[in-house]
């Protein structure tokens, strides 16, 4: 399979409807590396524990991953040692400046431990990320400093909803879990989060308090998109619009690409976007806005042109609504 990759990618691009087709999974090695640009159909790359005689495919293929936009899911399985050097600086510069990857999961064994030759510029280039969706960091052994980097990360990343991370040692799972729990009420973007040795700490506990909270807020969210018009659902859309688990969960409902989900999330929103919508929605009025005409002529809440009230409604939300006592 792996040195017939070229053909067979070929073979989807002949028929004319290569988006019908993918290879969910390919192992590269040094014969089909060179070919990696080529094949539009691979959506998915894994790099196992590569002998030395593959190292310049390592090489080879981390000088290629800017340039493959097809590629969503990247998965480095690399001894500690191999991660030095030129390696850590493709893959640092991959993931700061990458927008197609959506998966990614790292592993990096040795038999030597600690090992942080690069983690610091590892941490900032995953910081600096601005499309990936789902992280797994495996066998990290970090210091509390860069633990601190990688909970910043947590909190102001706008795309990463999916955290799994099982560092070597206990220290750095529970330095991790320390510093984010106090901190985890503002996240709204996480919906899982996987790592070991987490039962052994009450600081836990907020964290998975958060995680259901957020599930439950995307899931409201969905059903308002996909046609529940309930106050609370549409502020729950209107807070989890950005979550890439709210696009997965209308593409699971409606059966439906990533695209159309988009596309109908932006469409419900956009349902109560104007003054008497967004008023009976949210509860203010049973059927639409008037006012009583004012002695003095001034302006009411029913003058306001559009362009006003679409500038008000970006700091007016339907959760600031109250409901009715």
């Amino acid at each position: 399979m792996d040195k017939d990759v070229a053909h067979i990618c070929q073979a989807i691009r002949d028929t004319g409807v290569p988006e019908r087709f993918f290879i969910d999974d390919h192992v590269i090695s040094k014969d089909t590396a060179a070919v990696l640009l080529e094949c539009k159909a691979l959506s998915r790359i894994s790099l196992y524990r590569l002998p030395d005689d593959e190292v310049e495919a390592l090489h080879n293929t981390l000088r290629l991953l800017p340039m493959c936009s097809h590629l969503k899911s990247l998965d480095l399985q690399l001894p500690g040692f191999r991660f030095r050097g030129k390696v850590s600086s493709l893959i640092a510069q991959y993931l700061t400046d990458t927008t197609a990857l959506r998966e990614l999961r790292l592993e990096f064994f040795s038999e030597i431990w600690p090992f942080d030759w690069s983690y610091p510029m590892l941490l900032q280039a995953l910081s600096n990320n601005k499309s990936i969706r789902r992280l797994s960091l495996e066998r990290f052994s970090i210091t509390e400093e860069e633990a601190r980097v990688l909970v910043e990360m947590l909190q102001s990343s706008r795309t990463l909803c999916r955290f799994s991370f099982h560092p070597h040692n206990c220290q750095t799972s529970t330095s991790v879990i320390l510093m984010l729990s106090p901190i985890i009420s503002s996240n709204y973007m996480l919906i899982d989060m996987r790592t070991n040795w987490r039962q052994s700490y009450f600081g836990w506990y907020p964290i998975k308090d958060v995680m259901r909270r957020n599930n439950s807020l995307v899931t409201r969210a969905a059903h308002f998109v996909m046609g529940t018009r309930h106050k609370h659902c549409a502020a729950a859309a209107e807070l989890m619009q950005f979550n890439p688990g709210l696009v997965e969960k209308v593409q699971e409902l409606a059966s439906v690409d990533e695209n159309e989900a988009v596309s109908r999330i932006e469409d419900s929103l956009k349902s109560f976007s104007e003054l008497d919508d967004f008023m009976c929605l949210a509860g203010i009025v049973k059927y639409g806005v008037t006012c009583k005409r004012r002695d003095d002529g001034q302006k009411q809440l029913v003058d306001l042109n559009r362009d006003c009230w679409l500038h008000i409604r970006q700091f007016l939300k339907v959760g600031d609504i109250l409901d009715p006592k």
